[in-house]
């Protein structure tokens, strides 16, 4: 981990002043030094002189610098402003040149930015959950704040006041939540159902901090055994928990409300390993947590 971070601040440093280097050269300025890193009371890890200009690693981590002729800099060197500028000096400059080295470093940095953003959507991309396949999967988990207002786990969304759309993520749109006579349509069991919601219902959603009508319902699958009870218990990653004292426990939404009503207590499990369907017995702990990690997909 050490060495990754100074990996990339060694990275980011030398962008940062070649950025000065390299437009210092453009306009004819001589760089005395190029350091990547301080070399701190002089000690420096290398160092090597190339025509007019030093370069060298430094061993103190905490940045670098370009020593640019009639420059004061980090050096704060100050007897070469004694004598006439030389046409090779910063200080001969025309001051447009000058401002141009002195902010050459954050350019680059500014595009560097830029460009990892642009890499970073590119290889990623906008990823989001289509609402066509949150409908030919499993429909939504409604809370209970969404109960109180008339949805239904297992329902399919299809439009708000009229309106459909392509992203899952667009039917929890806080600007949508701003409209008046929010209205839902959903699919249940076959039948378009309409679902008004209140504006009392409105304002506990957008005053609470992350609270929502509904979410992607999931299957209970175990995604990590976590807990040494677990793996006692038998359970396995890939198993799909369907019942619990033999109670529905097949989508994460019902598991969850069978667990907490079961906390602290042993409990009888039935889930479907491949083909197979098995018994197992399992200690919940005080919050009612069986001790594994879910698939939320």
């Amino acid at each position: 981990m050490a060495g990754q971070l100074i990996l990339a601040l060694a990275i980011l440093v030398s962008l940062h002043e070649w950025g000065h280097y390299i437009a210092a050269r453009t306009f004819g300025i001589r760089v005395e030094k190029f350091y990547i890193f301080f070399d701190a009371w002089g000690i420096k890890l290398f160092n090597k002189k190339i025509n007019d200009t030093e370069w060298g690693i430094g061993w103190l981590p905490l940045g670098g610098y370009v020593k640019i002729s009639g420059m004061i800099d980090e050096s704060l060197d100050k007897e070469q402003l004694s004598s006439e500028p030389e046409d090779f000096e910063f200080r001969s400059k025309p001051a447009w040149q000058r401002l141009i080295v002195m902010i050459g470093g954050v350019t680059v940095n500014f595009i560097l930015g830029i460009l990892i953003f642009a890499l970073s959507l590119w290889f990623y991309g906008d990823q989001w959950l289509p609402n066509k396949a949150v409908n030919e999967a499993n429909g939504i988990a409604a809370t209970e704040l969404g109960k109180k207002t008339g949805f239904e786990s297992g329902d399919r969304l299809l439009t708000v006041n009229g309106e459909e759309f392509e992203k899952f993520r667009d039917f929890s749109n806080p600007k949508l939540l701003l409209n008046d006579n929010l209205t839902f349509s959903v699919d249940r069991n076959g039948e378009t159902k309409s679902i008004t919601v209140s504006e009392e219902a409105l304002t506990e959603v957008l005053e609470s901090k992350g609270d929502r009508f509904f979410t992607a319902r999931a299957k209970s699958k175990v995604a990590e055994v976590a807990s040494d009870d677990a793996k006692k218990a038998g359970l396995e990653k890939g198993d799909m928990i369907l019942a619990v004292n033999g109670k529905d426990a097949s989508y994460t939404d019902l598991l969850y409300d069978v667990l907490v009503a079961e906390k602290g207590k042993k409990v009888a499990l039935s889930v479907l390993r491949g083909s197979d369907t098995v018994s197992l017995q399992s200690q919940l702990d005080t919050s009612g947590k069986i001790g594994v990690m879910l698939d939320d997909k």
